[in-house]
Formats: structure tokens, C-alpha cells, sequence
């Protein structure tokens, strides 16, 4: 609560897990971060965030925003190709 109330924002992304190795990782994505906003389009759900690492993205280095702590901190990440399960 006081994460989003430093960043004055109603919605944003708690970090729960990131994967060894993934794109989350390489980019310095730590659990209990909050995802503000990717590539300037804000955050709120899961849904939002998987919008967004599609098409014309993957393959590129993109920003996002996000809290740690009440710090706001932005980071680079390379958006992969979601493997096929």
C-alpha cells in the first residue's frame, strides 16, 4: 500500500516470481516489485502485461517503469518469444 501511494497510482503489478533466465531476470526484475508502466502504457493486471509482449515488441528492448521500495526505478528489458505449452 504505501509502494502505490508514493507513486500516487490505484493500479499497479506486484512482482511474485521471476524465472531464472527470463527476460524479467536479465532486466533486474526483483520479487515484490510493482509494474507501473511497460513501453508507456500503464499497468494494472496481469492481462495488461501480457497485452503488451506481443507482436511487434518481441525481440525488442523496451522500458519499464516500477517501484521498489518507494523508489521509482526504470529498467530495460528484451521482450522473448513466449514458449508453446
Amino acid at each position: 500500500e504505501a509502494q502505490r501511494q508514493a507513486e500516487n497510482r490505484e493500479d499497479a503489478l506486484l512482482v511474485v516470481g521471476v524465472t531464472p533466465g527470463s527476460p524479467a531476470a536479465a532486466a533486474g526484475v526483483l520479487v515484490g516489485d510493482l509494474l507501473l508502466d511497460f513501453d508507456s502504457h500503464a499497468i494494472g493486471s496481469p492481462e495488461d502485461l501480457l497485452d503488451l509482449l506481443v507482436g511487434d515488441r518481441v525481440g525488442r528492448a523496451l522500458p519499464l517503469r516500477m517501484l521498489r521500495g518507494t523508489s521509482s526505478q526504470t529498467a530495460t528489458v528484451t521482450i522473448g518469444k513466449r514458449p508453446n505449452w
